[in-house]
């Protein structure tokens, strides 16, 4: 077997320190105290029969829903399936302070998800990917 040192050098180099070749940036919402409230849009590859919404760690669902849509007190989710996959978006509203944190939206048949970090203070609304 040869191996080829150009390309053994790539794949070593991406491994060093423990990077891989691809980096995924989580999007980062910073937004108001005072906002009426913020929608995320989760976007698949598939479609999906339970949909769930959680945050930190996902200890436990926000949200998790088989239909197409589901709310419960500030939390709501709308699923719409597309012709490339499927949409889940998220909404949180009247965001208070205790909201800022990592959140995931996923499909039960997928290791896919979907994660974005929220941001809840007194700093004009700004998003960064």
């Amino acid at each position: 077997m040869k191996i080829h040192p150009v390309l053994l050098f790539c794949v070593l180099s991406a491994l060093q320190d423990g990077n891989i070749l691809i980096n995924a940036q989580i999007p980062t919402f910073t937004i108001s105290g005072s906002a009426a409230g913020i929608t995320v849009g989760c976007v698949f590859d598939m479609t999906g029969s339970t949909k769930y919404f959680c945050k930190d760690e996902c200890k436990e669902n926000i949200l998790e829903m088989d239909g197409d849509s589901a709310e419960r007190g500030r939390f709501s989710m709308k699923y719409e399936n597309t012709t490339t996959g499927s949409d889940l978006d998220v909404t949180i509203k009247k965001p208070t302070e205790s909201d800022s944190g990592l959140y995931t939206c996923g499909l039960d048949n997928s290791t896919d998800v979907y994660q974005f970090k929220l941001i809840v203070g007194d700093a004009p609304v700004q998003v960064e990917e």
